[in-house]
């Protein structure tokens, strides 16, 4: 579950914050969005673990809600992410597992409050990484 949703993104400016991840919430690839929402480079986002980013006494929850997506292939909600500075921030997300392609997940993520994006998360991860090679849906 490392994706925020209903809208596609933390700023209009910055398009969608889009992070990808592959089984065990290691973060592959960002958008430029996620940089804004998390407050870190989105090439220091890589390699790194949804735990990195989850306030310390909120580790566990995030691991059974991280099993709890997979199984599911898919989820929507919130969650409270910690900040390099320290700063506890609620997003929401909405995640669907093996996108764009098996073993790799999709989360969109966005301020709670943001507008709701009609797109799904296959499209707006379409738009975002034109290159992806999509599983069938």
């Amino acid at each position: 579950y490392d994706c925020l949703g209903p809208g596609a993104s933390a700023l209009p400016s910055t398009g969608p914050a889009i992070l990808l991840a592959d089984g065990q919430a290691r973060y592959l690839d960002a958008t430029p969005g996620v940089e804004t929402l998390l407050d870190v480079p989105a090439e220091l986002v890589l390699r790194q673990t949804l735990a990195d980013f989850t306030p310390p006494d909120s580790h566990r929850d995030a691991e059974r809600a991280w099993a709890a997506f997979l199984a599911a292939g898919q989820a929507t909600g919130t969650f409270e992410i910690l900040r390099p500075n320290g700063e506890r921030r609620l997003v929401a997300f909405r995640a669907v597992a093996d996108c764009p392609r098996r073993g790799i997940h999709a989360s969109v993520l966005s301020a709670p409050d943001a507008p709701p994006d009609s797109r799904s998360v296959r499209e707006i991860v379409a738009d975002a990484f034109p290159e992806a090679s999509f599983a069938a849906a």
